[in-house]
């Protein structure tokens, strides 16, 4: 059954009848979508478990717990976590578009995370990653991801130090998560804005 809730409306995924305060947030790759069921957290899990296989969703791990389930099809992942809130079922659900993250370059290599710049500014800017330094053209990969600097990088802790001329110098500090790809974006006036794009 699809949500008829204008927020979870475009989730690939059902959702069971009994929402409450539901929300989503994410960009076009990795989409997070969030519910209250008025429903105990075993019945939720039994409805994901046979919603999901009946649309041709895969288990990869069949032993895993109800409150955690990793499911995949041949275009998206997708991780089902619930929990218990009094009588109640918190729903989190993490879509991830792998067709479309690999068709514009934004899927990471294995064993790897994935970073992509871009820049807003009428002019050029300079990002600094360690000891490398990437220049970006005026707009470069602002409004085109195939525009941008893309780039993957061992799993860990970076600083991201961004260079726009007549402004502070700004950093910003990014956990780089195996299979996870961030997008920085220099902006016009305020810094820059990082984003989880998978």
């Amino acid at each position: 059954m699809r949500s008829d809730i204008p927020l979870l409306a475009d989730s690939p995924v059902p959702f069971p009848e009994g929402i409450e305060n539901a929300g989503s947030e994410g960009s076009k790759f990795r989409k997070k979508y969030s519910a209250l069921v008025r429903k105990p957290l075993s019945d939720v899990a039994a409805f994901y478990r046979q919603e999901l296989a009946a649309k041709g969703w895969k288990r990869p791990d069949t032993d895993s717990a109800d409150d955690s389930m990793q499911f995949k099809n041949d275009s998206m992942e997708l991780s089902v976590a619930l929990k218990k809130q009094g009588t109640n079922t918190a729903v989190e659900i993490i879509a991830r578009d792998i067709a479309l993250a690999k068709q514009e370059g934004v899927l990471p290599e294995p064993g790897k995370g994935r970073l992509v710049l871009a820049n807003e500014n009428s002019v050029a800017v300079v990002f600094m990653i360690g000891k490398t330094s990437y220049s970006l053209k005026a707009g470069q990969g602002a409004k085109d991801f195939k525009q941008a600097v893309k780039f993957s990088l061992a799993p860990g802790e970076y600083t991201v130090v961004i260079k726009i001329p007549g402004q502070r110098q700004q950093s910003e500090k990014i956990e780089l998560a195996e299979g996870s790809t961030w997008g920085i974006i220099a902006l016009p006036r305020a810094g820059c804005l990082p984003v989880q794009l998978y």
